[in-house]
């Protein structure tokens, strides 16, 4: 499962594109040591995997401590005064808009 940001792209008055509207993915992954060694890596070699249960609290962290800072890193200068509003289509664990840390982000 990925968590994906886009947005509007934003142009200048020539025309000139300052924002392209990507932002980013990011999926659910956890890194853990393997258990035994094989002919492609030894024991104890991290390995991603995809988590099998995402919950609401994982889909908030990775809001807040990956996809935020994303957002306000690659966000222009000019709009650094416009509200960010965050938007979850088809979300099955939907974060509260008001929720206090993601706000206060």
């Amino acid at each position: 499962m990925f968590l994906v940001a886009i947005g509007r792209p934003r142009f200048d008055a020539e025309g000139k594109i300052t924002f392209s509207g990507k932002i980013g993915i990011f999926p659910f992954v956890t890194k853990e040591p393997t258990k035994r060694s094989s002919g492609n890596r030894a024991a104890g070699t991290l390995e991603t995997k995809a988590m099998t249960s995402v919950t609401r609290d994982k889909v908030r962290s990775n809001l807040i401590n990956d996809m935020v800072p994303t957002i306000i890193k690659k966000w222009s200068r000019e709009d650094a005064y416009l509200l960010i509003i965050v938007r979850q289509d088809n979300a099955i664990t939907p974060i509260d808009p008001n929720d206090r840390e993601l706000v206060l982000t």
